[in-house]
């Protein structure tokens, strides 16, 4: 079993380097602060507008289970957050790695040759092209990171996959 642990999630977000930014439909800059700068959604896109996100807050916008929402961008990779509980659906992402970060609650991720145990705090990096399912048994917060490219189902279409126009919606 493979346990990675963060203690301080904070280390890993990014503020814009100008209150206003907006840099491919979504911004990105510098990292300044232990937490991620507000964003505002635009038709098509996300922009900052300066102050701060609280993590809690957006996780309260968050209503349906399995479906993630995207609430910043570093470079080419979304952050996205969502609510989880049951059983997903195995999936692979053939060209992509998948960052699970656990903000509160248990994710099992269940692997072909065995699974991971997370918990809050604990992040475990899936990577490309490797068979997996996430496992909830109860309410669980997670963040992923992901590239902008990865499907959020992978290889597989169910009726949770949500595209990307999805995941941007309130």
């Amino acid at each position: 079993m493979c346990r990675n642990r963060v203690t301080d999630i904070g280390m890993f977000f990014r503020a814009p380097s100008r209150q206003g930014e907006s840099v491919d439909g979504i911004g990105h800059g510098r990292i300044a602060s232990p937490r991620i700068s507000s964003l505002r959604k635009k038709p098509g896109r996300l922009q900052y507008h300066g102050g701060v996100m609280n993590i809690e807050q957006q996780f309260a916008r968050v209503t349906a289970l399995w479906s993630p929402k995207i609430i910043g961008r570093v470079n080419d990779q979304y952050v996205k957050i969502a609510k989880v509980r049951g059983q997903f659906t195995w999936h692979k992402h053939d060209d992509e790695d998948e960052l699970f970060l656990i903000v509160k609650g248990h994710l099992r991720i269940q692997l072909e040759d065995g699974n991971v145990e997370l918990g809050p705090g604990d992040f475990h990096v899936v990577p490309k092209g490797v068979l997996h399912n996430p496992v909830a048994e109860d309410e669980c917060w997670l963040m992923l990171i992901e590239t902008v490219t990865t499907e959020h189902t992978g290889n597989v279409k169910s009726a949770l996959t949500k595209s990307i126009e999805q995941q941007l919606g309130d």
